[in-house]
């Protein structure tokens, strides 16, 4: 374990571990009773997109390594990262809070998977604070539960196209191998693309658009930027290529990566929510009355 995969490691999985839990979570970021003192009302905050934490009440701050090295009173360096090698050698964990990738090779450790009808109510209060009604993530996801390296761990889950997740809880996103995009998909001539299923979600809920097993558009999903590669070769047959990604890095250079293939056919989305982070962030903190343009990811009529 290098030091960049060390510093992926969710700061909440490995509070957990410790019994640590969050009082209450605020958007992106989970606030708790210092860990380093007694007190009444919680004042250290870790945020999730981040993965970094904010200890208010001495202003100290930091990654999961400095905070090892903090509540493992160990003074080393490598030896903070040797200790969290030796106690998160799971599958997979979020790099800066942005997404999740599973190690196929590892991957045979998850155990009793079971997919059931989203019920939990920490997973619909997670629905509920990204604005995404209940009736419709019902009809695109499900609720995945698994044991992983002997703990059980539950989430928002959503099909790839080879039969794999991504998975969503209110601490980290995720992948349950295969990783693939997952595409719904009705011979349409035009073609919308999201980022992650949350995006997708938050573009039906903006657009009011209805489940429909024929969708008025076809609509694929990377579930990661590394999908790119995969998703190019099907955007082939398509006039039209709406890209909604993330206003990021990882999300311009996905979508560089789309107009080099099809230069002229792709339309990029992101200016629409220019002033937040991606689609679903705008839903969140859009305005009453406020609405996605009329033009976004215009429906294009069939040959």
């Amino acid at each position: 374990m290098n030091k960049e995969i060390a510093k992926a490691i969710p700061i909440a999985d490995y509070l957990s571990t410790k019994g640590i839990h969050p009082q209450r979570q605020n958007n992106h970021s989970l606030w708790y009773i210092s860990p380093f003192r007694k007190e009444q009302k919680a004042s250290f905050k870790v945020n999730l997109l981040l993965n970094k934490w904010h200890d208010f009440g001495n202003d100290q701050k930091g990654d999961i390594i400095d905070l090892v090295m903090k509540l493992e009173q160990i003074d080393n360096f490598n030896t903070a990262i040797q200790f969290l090698k030796n106690n998160f050698n799971s599958t997979s964990f979020s790099f800066r809070g942005k997404e999740v990738l599973s190690d196929t090779k590892n991957n045979n450790t998850i155990t009793n998977l079971k997919v059931e009808k989203l019920q939990h109510p920490a997973l619909l209060e997670l629905l509920r604070k990204r604005k995404i009604p209940k009736t419709l993530a019902e009809n695109y996801c499900k609720e995945i539960h698994y044991d992983l390296n002997g703990k059980h761990y539950f989430a928002i889950g959503f099909e790839n196209n080879k039969g794999g997740f991504a998975t969503l809880n209110p601490y980290f996103k995720g992948c349950i191998a295969p990783n693939d995009i997952s595409s719904f998909e009705s011979n349409n001539i035009s073609a919308l693309v999201f980022e992650g299923f949350i995006d997708f979600l938050s573009y039906l809920t903006l657009k009011k658009r209805p489940y429909t097993k024929t969708p008025l558009q076809d609509y694929h999903i990377l579930n990661s930027v590394h999908n790119v590669e995969k998703l190019l070769p099907k955007l082939k047959k398509y006039h039209k290529i709406y890209c909604f990604l993330d206003n990021d890095t990882s999300g311009k250079n996905a979508l560089k990566k789309i107009k080099n293939r099809w230069t002229d056919r792709v339309i990029d989305q992101s200016n629409h929510y220019r002033k937040h982070n991606d689609l679903n962030e705008y839903l969140i903190h859009k305005t009453d009355g406020e609405k996605l343009h009329s033009r976004c990811g215009y429906v294009a009529q069939k040959n």
